[in-house]
């Protein structure tokens, strides 16, 4: 009876860990509010990372609609790369499916791409702050719907 006890221990716990995607830490959107987004509108994004002694690559993530006017896009991101300093980066996007294979539509004429950022070894359990803003020339971008993180082991 014992035996099969710790049998079925050890299946539930294998599920439960064969069911996690040990890969993706963190994968969220800030939506932007009707689509038209602000060159003076920073987006925060404050990421908990509770693992240590880990290497994570992160991502910049954008959606744009088909009201979209351009075929490009640039982000400048800020992001830690210390204790106390920051580093601020502009990461071009080819929003447009002749440019860019996997620019690809999501969701009827929602499109999505992603873009490396950087790696990142964390040392101790720490809380990662990005701010994200726009480089275009317009004040007022059209047809943007969500900015996002995403971060991987």
């Amino acid at each position: 009876m014992r035996a099969f006890k710790v049998t079925i221990l050890f299946l539930a716990l294998l599920c439960t860990l064969g069911c996690t995607d040990k890969t993706v830490v963190y994968h969220s959107y800030h939506h932007i509010p009707s689509y038209e987004w602000n060159k003076n509108d920073t987006l925060l994004f404050n990421i908990a990372i509770p693992d240590s002694l880990c290497s994570y690559r992160i991502y910049l993530l954008v959606r744009t609609l088909n009201s979209y006017a351009y075929k490009n896009l640039t982000l400048n991101i800020e992001y830690p790369i210390g204790d106390t300093i920051t580093h601020k980066k502009d990461i071009p996007f080819q929003v447009s499916p002749e440019y860019n294979d996997e620019y690809t539509a999501k969701w009827g004429g929602l499109y999505q791409a992603i873009e490396p950022v950087y790696d990142k070894y964390v040392e101790k359990p720490d809380t990662l702050r990005f701010r994200v803003n726009h480089q275009m020339k317009d004040d007022v971008l059209k047809g943007i719907s969500d900015i996002g993180i995403l971060i991987e082991r």
